[in-house]
């Protein structure tokens, strides 16, 4: 990607970050609990077994994840979360209902390291994905750290972006070579796919 695209991807980042944190709490809540109506018709979502899903950060208003945390429990779903490892990879673990995370050092609440518990890449069905902005060819923009991008890159599993409306990008987003493109999107207006 050349000077300018990159310029233009940092641009769009801060943008769409600014427009997220501009939601009020209760407006985040809100579309979320959309988002997980929309979610839970999803076929994909229904026929999976094991679903991966992101823990949501509060102070970063993503889409939050813990009532569909919630769902793939009561539906008797495994639900399998990330944990950031060095060389911007992430390693995969089961957990259990009412488990305890703990904050890593962004501040991200993870699981403890436990080999017992680790998910294999295959095992996985379906992939619950945060992002600051995508654009309707479901093309993602990530936070700039590339921890998804090689993830995402080694499955097979369905891949579904969850955002709010705010965060639709109007044109194609400046995309690289190693950026895996979506293939749902869900917010709180809808399913593209």
């Amino acid at each position: 990607m050349n000077k300018p695209e990159k310029k233009l991807k940092s641009h769009l980042r801060k943008e769409f970050l600014m427009r997220r944190e501009l939601l009020t709490g209760n407006d985040v809540l809100q579309k979320s609990a959309f988002i997980l109506n929309q979610l839970s018709e999803l076929k994909s979502f229904r026929e999976a077994g094991t679903v991966h899903c992101y823990i949501s950060m509060n102070n970063r208003k993503e889409v939050v994840t813990a009532d569909i945390i919630e769902l793939c429990f009561s539906l008797g779903k495994k639900v399998v979360v990330p944990k950031m490892v060095r060389e911007s990879r992430l390693e995969h673990y089961y957990i259990e209902q009412g488990e305890t995370l703990l904050p890593n050092e962004w501040g991200v609440p993870e699981p403890k390291s436990s080999l017992d518990k680790k998910a294999g890449l295959s095992d996985i069905e379906l992939i619950l994905i945060p992002m600051v902005a995508a654009d309707k060819k479901k093309n993602r923009l990530g936070y700039g750290k590339g921890f998804y991008d090689r993830f995402l890159s080694k499955t097979d599993a369905i891949k579904t972006g969850l955002l709010f409306d705010v965060q639709l990008y109007k044109g194609i987003l400046p995309v690289e070579e190693h950026d895996v493109k979506l293939d749902v999107l869900i917010t709180e207006s809808g399913i593209l796919r």
